[in-house]
């Protein structure tokens, strides 16, 4: 019996030094995107869950064209309200409906902000309409629960060339990364700390494009001839009814880009007018022009805010959140403590 018992505490004390040690290998080998990436998805996604439960005001879904425009902190400075954003490269509507899910199990925001720019045609190769290795990067630090289960099991049959046994066992789709392990593979625990700017990407450089002209909305022109992607739009449906379920306001927004057009603006419009939602384009003149956004400036290339841009248009979100939804200033110390972080890198970025 004795002889029994010691070797079920062996093979009980092997197993947890194999389940640590296989722990720490996902942990190692699983790609990285901290503070030091342009796109900072990793300290994005794992900064969510260290936020305070029930403190988000506000949260901003979307792709990169959300994750470069959509500025938590200065939000916060101007407006006193509290925000995360949520948007990371390449975030598909599959991804920002689960994302949205996965949030509203930690938050009860009072507005949900969803940037429009996948909406439409981007990877037509692509089962998702973006590549699988974004909707990696936003899934990878999902906590394990019912939602990650049902997203990842969504991802998986959408298309056919991702496993649900490399989402399982991340190990097995990255084994080749061992050749390429970075320093911030092995520093992960000090890195994960940094999420300081609450899901903002700050871009620096301007594109200098002259050539960019706005829309005019003009009274004769009814008729939109781009259709959504089948799919974004069938997620958009899923997320205008989860919002609605919740009692949250949605808000549909395109920031500048050379993407924007009347026939899209009209195309969302129809849906947004058809769902009561407030849809706002900064690709209009009239909006353009009345916060004085200046493409050659404001952008950082021809889709993506830097955060000249960026201020900007978070501010008028801010105008709007504010007067329109009635949202009102709180103080939080989350927000409050990085003060200074952001005050700081602004003003390195803008003597660089």
């Amino acid at each position: 019996m004795k002889k029994h018992q010691g070797f079920i505490c062996k093979c009980i004390v092997f197993i947890c030094i194999l389940s640590v040690c296989v722990k720490y290998i996902y942990q190692l080998i699983v790609p990285k995107f901290f503070m030091d990436s342009t796109w900072p998805t990793t300290s994005t996604y794992l900064g969510f869950y260290q936020m305070e439960e029930d403190t988000a005001d506000v949260l901003f879904f979307g792709s990169s064209h959300a994750a470069s425009f959509f500025i938590p902190q200065e939000l916060y400075n101007n407006y006193g309200i509290t925000s995360y954003n949520l948007g990371c490269e390449q975030q598909n509507l599959v991804t920002s409906y689960f994302w949205l899910k996965e949030a509203l199990k930690y938050q009860h925001p009072k507005a949900v902000v969803l940037e429009c720019y996948i909406l439409f045609t981007y990877t037509a190769e692509e089962a998702l309409n973006t590549a699988e290795s974004c909707t990696r990067k936003a899934f990878d630090y999902m906590k394990w629960s019912p939602v990650k289960m049902e997203a990842v099991k969504t991802i998986c049959r959408l298309d056919t060339q991702q496993s649900l046994s490399s989402y399982y066992f991340p190990n097995i789709r990255y084994h080749t990364r061992w050749t390429g392990l970075m320093e911030n593979d092995f520093k992960f625990r000090e890195m994960e700390k940094h999420y300081e700017l609450k899901g903002y990407a700050p871009l620096l450089t301007s594109c200098g494009r002259e050539d960019f002209q706005p829309f005019e909305v003009t009274a004769d022109v009814t008729e939109n001839n781009v259709e959504m992607v089948s799919l974004m739009k069938e997620y958009l449906e899923k997320i205008t009814k989860l919002c609605r379920q919740e009692n949250i306001p949605l808000i549909l927004v395109k920031n500048p880009s050379t993407a924007g057009s009347i026939e899209k603006y009209y195309t969302i419009q129809k849906y947004a007018d058809e769902n009561g939602l407030l849809y706002i384009d900064f690709n209009e003149k009239n909006l353009y022009e009345k916060i004085n956004y200046n493409f050659k400036t404001d952008n950082a290339d021809d889709g993506h805010g830097n955060i000249w841009g960026g201020i900007k248009i978070t501010n008028y979100i801010g105008r709007i959140l504010k007067e329109q939804f009635g949202i009102e200033e709180r103080t939080d110390l989350q927000w409050e403590e990085t003060r200074k972080y952001y005050k700081e890198k602004t003003e390195q970025m803008k003597t660089d």
